[in-house]
């Protein structure tokens, strides 16, 4: 269980590279835009793959209970997410 779970998150993290590599070459803007635009594909695409990935596992869910408590309960959204 313990190694499967090390190669869970082994092949999330190197499909999260590979799938923000491959989109990040695609935008030839300007040099700014071209940052901004892989910035914001950077900041969002591989957080959004891992919540798909790991938000019905335990783990996420005790976390998002510990953040709930921290924050007293302000975190209705993420609370929504982990359902």
């Amino acid at each position: 269980a313990y190694v499967r779970q090390l190669l869970l998150y082994l092949l999330t993290a190197a499909a999260a590279c590979g799938v923000n590599y491959a989109l990040c070459a695609l935008p030839q803007l300007g040099l700014i835009a071209t940052l901004a635009v892989r910035f914001m594909i950077s900041l969002v695409l591989p957080n959004v793959i891992f919540l798909c990935v790991y938000r019905r596992t335990e783990e996420f869910q005790g976390t998002v209970e510990m953040a709930d408590r921290l924050t007293h309960g302000k975190l209705k959204a993420l609370k929504r997410l982990a359902r």
